[in-house]
């Protein structure tokens, strides 16, 4: 895509100069195509296609003014100064024309809110959130001037829409800047539908401000303070800092109830606008986030039993949706409340995943708490068998222990190490194998899942006996240590080269680790 923008450029430049000789040789589609090209392209091409999209706007606003509005053309808009740009990257150096051709009937090709987004866009894959606020402010500016010619059918091109705001919210979560993220939220829940400029009370001949917001920007928002909780290998494990992460995820919570608030608040109000009754409902993108916040916060445990108590709560509304959606009594009940899918909420629904459940697995196995992760797992494997029961259908079909899930609990009881290591992760690798062997193929061991078992059997080889005796709650527990666990790795490494032999397309060959 780098390749494509720079050649676009190219033969733009060179039209360029050609025009600045001869006049007439640019037009709007030109201008239009370079800028798509460039806006797909990397930050300093991004930059360069945000100049030329200021410049092509600026002749279009002029080919459209009359007489008396040609004079006081350079006062239309501030932000149309490329040097409003607020990205790091240099800017372009070619001139602006004085015209370019106008294909009237190309209105495709003209410069308008989608053109505008698309650079925006850019600005956000690239982590650059202030070179993609910098053009919302653009369009609200553009939307909101009173200088442009053609009245409200030209403001309402440049208007920006529910995208524009979510993907500058978006760009905020790139870089974990929860507060910023909050603000352009804010700014989108108070925003006119006509212009997207923050409304207050009493502009609106007092009927309440209609929620600007839908689901996909309150989701980027709470993804912000995600990414602001999580603790990463640079993070210090200072009072400051846990305090931050907690106060961080429990702002990512925040949003969510406030969803919740919004969702019936807008619910209860009468039907005077085309908003979706589910704009703002959460979906299982909003909770798995939440979860994901709590669970690799820095302040634990508490982390971990907020992520939990969250993940039982989706759990609660995937059965309540589904019993509602599958009762015929109550089927405009469920229309209003879950069904409906209006501001892009997942198609799912609140029915949690494979994905909600690993990140508060792996969350258990980096604290240590092999126990823990290994409850979870049982309980995917119980939700998942109770799904093929019943047919395959149910709020919880998307649950499914993959071979990641396994491999975390696998590796978490071989960190733990002691007696008991390599008795749980055979025990854990068995029901691995047999899911798999009942044709199961989204479970299926790896090379990883052979190599953590074998190093979980030499850490109980370091210990003790032959077998040990451990007795709990009055139970005795029999674990393999010593030269017994040490021929168990033996015989589990035999069987992997057997296997391997045996079928020459095998996932698993064992490696020098192994």
């Amino acid at each position: 895509l780098e390749a494509d923008a720079g050649m676009a450029l190219s033969l733009f430049t060179a039209l360029h100069h050609f025009h600045c000789k001869y006049d007439r040789v640019l037009t709007n589609g030109m201008y239009s195509h370079v800028v798509d090209a460039l806006a797909k392209g990397n930050l300093d091409q991004i930059s360069k296609a945000d100049a030329l999209l200021r410049q092509f706007i600026s002749l279009y606003i002029l080919h459209h003014a009359n007489a008396s509005e040609e004079n006081n053309y350079p006062l239309v808009v501030e932000e149309l100064d490329p040097s409003q740009n607020k990205s790091s990257a240099p800017i372009i150096s070619l001139a602006p024309p004085n015209r370019i051709e106008w294909n009237e009937n190309d209105t495709h090709h003209f410069p308008n809110q989608i053109r505008i987004t698309g650079v925006l866009r850019g600005y956000a894959w690239q982590s650059d959130p202030e070179g993609a606020e910098s053009l919302l402010r653009l369009m609200v500016a553009l939307s909101l001037s009173g200088s442009l010619s053609g009245g409200n059918n030209t403001r309402r091109m440049f208007c920006p829409n529910e995208v524009g705001f979510a993907t500058v919210i978006d760009a905020y979560s790139r870089v974990a800047d929860g507060s910023n993220a909050t603000r352009v939220l804010e700014m989108m829940k108070k925003r006119s539908f006509s212009t997207g400029a923050c409304l207050d009370d009493t502009m609106t001949k007092g009927r309440p401000v209609v929620n600007g917001a839908n689901v996909v920007a309150y989701n980027a928002a709470i993804s912000a303070w995600a990414r602001c909780a999580k603790a990463t290998p640079q993070s210090k494990m200072s009072q400051t800092s846990i305090s931050s992460s907690r106060a961080a995820a429990e702002n990512a919570e925040s949003l969510l109830r406030e969803m919740w608030s919004e969702h019936e608040t807008w619910s209860k109000t009468k039907n005077y606008h085309k908003h979706p009754k589910t704009i703002v409902l959460p979906d299982v993108v909003t909770y798995s986030t939440v979860i994901s916040a709590y669970a690799t916060c820095l302040d634990q445990p508490y982390g971990m039993k907020r992520a939990k108590e969250v993940l039982v709560e989706l759990e609660g509304l995937a059965a309540q949706e589904y019993n509602e959606s599958q009762s015929t009594k109550n089927v405009e009940q469920s229309t209003n409340t879950f069904i409906g899918k209006g501001g892009s909420r997942n198609s799912h629904g609140f029915q949690p995943n494979t994905t909600v459940y690993n990140t508060v697995l792996q969350a258990y196995a980096n604290s240590g708490d092999a126990l823990s992760a290994e409850a979870i797992l049982r309980s995917m494997i119980s939700l998942h068998s109770s799904t093929l029961e019943g047919g395959g259908g149910g709020p919880y079909k998307h649950v499914h222990p993959n071979t990641r899930t396994f491999n975390v609990v696998l590796n978490a009881w071989s960190k733990r190490g002691g007696r008991d290591c390599g008795t749980k992760a055979k025990e854990i690798l068995d029901r691995f194998e047999k899911m798999s062997s009942d044709g199961d193929g989204k479970s299926r061991p790896d090379v990883i899942s052979y190599n953590t078992v074998l190093a979980a059997w030499s850490k109980s080889a370091s210990v003790g006996a032959s077998t040990y005796l451990e007795r709990e709650e009055g139970q005795e527990t029999s674990c393999v240590v010593g030269k017994s666990a040490a021929y168990e790795a033996l015989k589990l490494l035999d069987r992997i080269e057997q296997q391997c032999m045996r079928d020459h397309k095998g996932v698993v060959k064992p490696d020098v680790i192994s």
